[in-house]
């Protein structure tokens, strides 16, 4: 099989967050097992960075967790924007960035926050994102834009991910002349489809919407991830998608083993062959992906 080079990789530079959105099932997780609060060291960063043969196109940090709980993150952003012309880029809630420097966030070379943002104001905003701050968002916002503006800058961009829930969809309108009057992007997108989410469900928004999941095992080969993006947690754990929720399926660990080894190595290469119909005895997370079960949208029946 002809392997491509990794395109993106995302990585959980911390195992937690500061917020308990009532979906979120690493939330739950955590809650269940007691999880201890833990961050990786910029040093084991180092190591791993240093050690990849090539730097991806996409270096993401967030997926599950926080990463500015972990103070080293913009030190290891910017040690990933020395390495090549790559495009970084942080999911975040945003509540702490006013803990970091300025500086800091600027000299790291960050291109893009995306920020989890639900809402116009503390009442809406808090219904989903628990423990969180409005106004302490919305400051950081306009500080961040009137730095840009002050200093000529075009990076980092600022996107708001607003999630579309029964109770916040009706100010849709709102939350566009919000924040685009700062200048910030703004998209619009349905919660996915966790344990309890019925009660959360908007009524009109459509946008994302997963139809009836259909009854065979198997569908026609779709998913272009397992080719050209690796997920990492803060364990230094390799998962083919940020769809594994449960954190079941590791294909290696880049603290023990080189990452461009566990990229071509027989387990990814085996989900890669079940994904184009060639294998069907496989274990794969797959099997508990909606989109998946849905038969969905990217043919690699070429690749």
């Amino acid at each position: 099989m002809n392997i491509p080079i990794c395109r993106e990789i995302m990585i959980d530079v911390t195992n937690y967050c500061n917020l308990s959105c009532p979906l979120c099932p690493n939330g739950k997780i955590r809650k269940k097992e007691k999880i201890a609060h833990k961050n990786m060291s910029f040093e084991t960063f180092q190591n791993f960075v240093c050690g990849l043969k090539i730097i991806p196109e996409l270096f993401v940090f967030g997926n599950k967790c926080e990463p500015l709980l972990n103070k080293s993150v913009f030190e290891m952003i910017k040690l990933v924007n020395s390495k090549n012309s790559i495009f970084t880029l942080m999911f975040t809630n945003f509540n702490l960035i006013d803990t970091f420097l300025i500086d800091d966030i600027f000299n790291s070379g960050i291109k893009q926050f995306i920020i989890g943002l639900d809402g116009i104001d503390q009442n809406s905003y808090t219904q989903y994102r628990k423990g969180g701050d409005f106004d302490r968002v919305l400051n950081s916002i306009k500080k961040i834009q009137e730095y840009k503006k002050n200093n000529n800058l075009q990076f980092p961009v600022l996107s708001i991910m607003f999630i579309v829930f029964k109770h916040n969809e009706h100010l849709i309108e709102k939350a566009k002349t919000l924040f685009e009057a700062l200048d910030v992007r703004i998209d619009f997108k349905r919660t996915d489809l966790y344990d309890g989410c019925e009660q959360w469900l908007p009524e009109k928004f459509t946008k994302n919407i997963i139809i009836e999941e259909k009854n065979t095992e198997q569908t026609s080969s779709f998913c272009i991830l397992p080719w050209r993006k690796a997920t990492i947690d803060v364990d230094g754990n390799v998962f083919p998608c940020c769809a594994d929720e449960a954190l079941e399926f590791k294909f290696g660990n880049v603290f023990e083993t080189s990452f461009d080894k566990i990229w071509n190595g027989s387990e990814l290469n085996n989900l890669r062959l079940f994904l184009k119909n060639k294998i069907n005895d496989v274990k794969v997370p797959c099997i508990n992906c909606p989109v998946y079960k849905n038969n969905g949208y990217t043919d690699v029946a070429n690749i």
